[in-house]
């Protein structure tokens, strides 16, 4: 497989007697050794200082870091044009960029001077090598090739500007000059670029972005474009071999954490404090690594596939095709909201702010608040937060109203044409809201109410968000206008008759404890 580790540099312009030159770590998605890959760093900045003499003032990675703004990572910074900007950022005067590839059993060292004013292409070096040690001999050589094609500095005295040109008052209607420009091209990388700021995006949708564009591109471009794919892809199984050892060990978590709950248990007189103390600071330590991935199994989503098809339902003018999608076989529930609390991706639950009536259970927090009841009392913007730290999103009403007739072309409710009742739905009925508790209910507490793909709660229980708007009529200072708002389904404690088609629309910082959510994902 072709790998390849991105080598980068910044020359920074500087006061005399001479510009600064910051040679970076090398990025290193394919995984070669640490200790040679940062040996070879010290050698492109020994063989840049050498060669530069007085000429440039060799920084090292960390003054490079502290001159770059709060949270710049450079390690994502591998394509040229990300590579000028950032040194247009440093007030970078030139931008050395460099790649070695592997192909089987031979690197290939390719080097680039930019110039940050314009981004032009100013100067190209390459060589070639067996393996890491053949290539530490090559590199100084290399770089100091680079490094000797650096422009000359520029003199201090007054800039001679051309004469202005005299203007002709007949000007004749010519070629514009971008007959020849590439629109699909120029889409496919806005594509890529949007992908890499969209926080959802995988990084395995990022390298296929990048492939699409490198497909279409040509020369350069589409080394760029292909060099960025591979290092998401080597991303992704980075991080697809990182969730198997979690998942690993999560195993011996849950095991460790029984035992040691039963340790502390015990008295005094069998365990001291002082060991009971030691216990609990060793499990800390030996999974303190594995934090942020224990948070996301914590709220990790029970996927239920749905098979697209051709749907129509009273609410679309004709029939929608619908691709395969996944939705959460559950509401999402408060244990798993407090999980993304704890890892620090969503903002706690407002109790505070939640706007309830007195007829509902109180306090809230008490009532409302069950590790297995849906996580309620969240605004839209929390549950979009809680999406996108699963790796989801909130579905469109298509798609939920998709999933309560399960997947078929019928009205009805999930489970059938059965009337409505408490022992399919938590909904409001003679007995008072949420059947009589005057709260929601435990998650998938009426299966009777399941749909054919055993997805529950999609009538009752807690309404919920979804990420289709709608206008609704509001009143300004001026009058009457409209304004979009985020659609609600599905009904919930406090309504009294549940219909599959009934679509509410509520402000998005709106909280109330009758209103969860569920994800999706593609």
């Amino acid at each position: 497989m072709t790998v390849s580790t991105i080598l980068m540099m910044w020359v920074l312009a500087a006061p005399a007697p001479g510009e600064r030159l910051a040679v970076l770590e090398l990025h290193n998605p394919a995984g070669i050794e640490q200790q040679a890959a940062d040996y070879l760093a010290d050698r492109i900045r020994a063989a840049a200082l050498a060669a530069a003499g007085g000429r440039v003032r060799v920084l090292t990675r960390e003054n490079v870091v502290a001159l770059l703004p709060p949270g710049t990572d450079l390690a994502e910074c591998a394509d040229a044009d990300c590579e000028v900007e950032m040194g247009r950022r440093l007030g970078a005067a030139f931008v050395i960029s460099g790649e070695v590839v592997r192909l089987g059993e031979s690197l290939k060292l390719s080097l680039k001077l930019h110039g940050t004013a314009d981004a032009t292409l100013l100067a190209a070096e390459a060589a070639s090598a067996g393996d890491v040690g053949a290539l530490e001999g090559v590199v100084a050589g290399t770089t100091e090739a680079l490094v000797a094609k650096l422009p000359p500095r520029a003199s201090a005295g007054p800039v001679a500007l051309p004469a202005v040109p005299p203007l002709d008052p007949a000007v004749a209607v010519g070629d514009a000059g971008f007959g020849d420009v590439d629109l699909e091209l120029l889409d496919r990388v806005q594509a890529a670029l949007r992908s890499e700021a969209d926080e959802g995006a995988t990084s395995s949708m990022r390298a296929r972005a990048w492939e699409v564009v490198a497909e279409r591109a040509r020369g350069e471009r589409r080394d760029r474009a292909v060099a960025r794919a591979r290092q998401w892809r080597a991303r992704a199984e980075a991080e697809a071999a990182r969730t198997a050892a979690a998942r690993k060990a999560w195993d011996r978590y849950r095991a460790d954490k029984a035992k040691l709950d039963r340790l502390l248990a015990y008295d005094d007189g069998v365990a001291s404090a002082a060991q009971k103390a030691a216990w609990q600071a060793a499990f800390d330590e030996a999974y303190a690594p594995w934090a942020a991935e224990f948070a996301k199994m914590s709220a990790a989503v029970d996927w239920v596939r749905l098979e697209g098809g051709r749907f129509e339902w009273e609410g679309s003018e004709e029939p929608l095709d619908v691709t395969a999608f996944w939705i959460g076989r559950t509401e999402v529930t408060m244990a798993q909201y407090e999980a993304c609390v704890a890892a620090g991706a969503c903002s706690p639950v407002a109790w505070s702010r939640c706007t309830a009536g007195p007829v509902l259970g109180r306090p809230l927090a008490a009532k409302f608040g069950g590790g297995d009841q849906p996580a309620v009392c969240v605004d839209h913007g929390q549950a979009e937060s809680f999406a996108r730290f699963v790796g989801g999103r909130l579905p469109t009403v298509t798609e939920w109203i998709y999933a309560a007739r399960g997947g078929e072309v019928r009205d009805g409710f999930p489970w059938g044409r059965a009337p409505v009742s408490c022992e399919r739905a938590v909904l409001q009925s003679e007995a008072g809201y949420g059947c009589g508790t005057a709260t929601t209910a435990p998650v998938c507490s009426r299966p009777k109410g399941n749909s054919a793909q055993g997805v529950c709660d999609l009538l009752g229980n807690a309404a919920e968000w979804t990420a289709t708007t709608g206008a609704a009529k509001v009143e300004a200072g001026t009058g009457i206008g409209q304004r979009r708002r985020p659609a609600v389904v599905g009904g919930s404690v406090v309504h009294a008759t549940l219909d599959p088609r009934t679509i509410d629309l509520l402000e998005p910082q709106r909280r109330l404890p009758h209103v969860g959510f569920r994800v999706v994902r593609d």
